[in-house]
């Protein structure tokens, strides 16, 4: 017994900095798995291996004392990971319309709540979505169908008008004009050109 004793000790202190790395960066996409359930069950796991360990009176010494203080950091460094979540993601939703425009189309995410992913593509913070067996879980084929339809619409919704320019000669009067237009008037211009100076040429 006083052997599988320190079998057990010894699995305790290698497990515990593995646990409090876990907990630490539970965002990251690798940890996706412990997400939800897996981080309830960390939380309970070392919290239980505290408890055992004051009961048995293991902080009384020094390696004790530390290794309770060991288990004590997946709760403490998991609480502090999603506060910096919420940071980042008060962050985010707080980007103004210009840096959503300009880096909201190179983001694509998997979602498993629609309610949040409708609010990034509504204010232009993500360009699209991919689908999951997360997103399929517990959802018809009807159903998953007919969120995408709805972001696609949303999407559609938050994309901005096409910036207004103005155009014409100098000195002259000058009407506003959407880029599309310019841009047209401009290929005009310059088809112009280039037939006066085949024009030329052949003269």
């Amino acid at each position: 017994m006083q052997f599988l004793g320190r079998i057990g000790l010894v699995l305790l202190w290698l497990a515990a900095p593995l646990v409090a790395f876990a907990a630490a960066n539970k965002n990251d996409p690798y940890l996706v798995p412990l997400r939800g359930a897996g981080n309830l069950a960390l939380v309970v796991a070392s919290l239980a291996i505290v408890i055992v360990l004051l009961r048995r009176g293991r902080w009384r010494t020094v390696a004790g004392k530390l290794l309770v203080a060991l288990w004590c950091l997946p709760p403490i460094l998991m609480s502090a990971a999603h506060l910096k979540f919420e940071l980042r993601k008060h962050d985010v939703l707080a980007a103004s319309a210009t840096e959503a425009s300009q880096l909201g189309p190179h983001f694509m995410v998997g979602y498993s709540s629609f309610p949040e992913v409708a609010r990034l593509v509504e204010q232009g913070l993500i360009g699209g979505v991919y689908v999951t067996r997360r997103n399929i879980r517990g959802r018809t084929v009807e159903t998953l169908r007919t969120e995408i339809a709805a972001l696609q619409d949303k999407r559609r919704a938050a994309r901005p008008p096409a910036a207004a320019g103005r155009c014409g000669r100098p000195g002259g009067r000058h009407r506003r004009t959407s880029r599309a237009a310019a841009d047209e008037g401009a290929g005009a211009g310059d088809a112009q050109r280039a037939r006066s100076r085949r024009t030329a040429g052949q003269g």
